[in-house]
């Protein structure tokens, strides 16, 4: 598995930022996360992966997120 790259400078980019400084990857599978902050709805798209590897990558991204990978 590859390493999660950092997707830019600053944490406050916006939605076209993000997506712009990712399109240039050759992904081969993707997990899409948005929140809608007037109707507190999360939103979950991904690319032709399972649940259980959503699941596994939505883990490791939690231990990166806390420096523990």
């Amino acid at each position: 598995m590859a390493d999660i790259i950092d997707l830019g400078p600053h944490e406050r980019m916006s939605v076209d930022e993000v997506f712009a400084a990712t399109s240039r990857e050759p992904w081969e599978d993707v997990i899409v996360c948005g929140f809608h902050k007037e109707g507190g709805d999360i939103v979950v798209r991904s690319s032709h992966m399972s649940r259980e590897f959503s699941l596994w990558i939505a883990e490791h991204l939690k231990l990166h997120i806390l420096g523990r990978l």
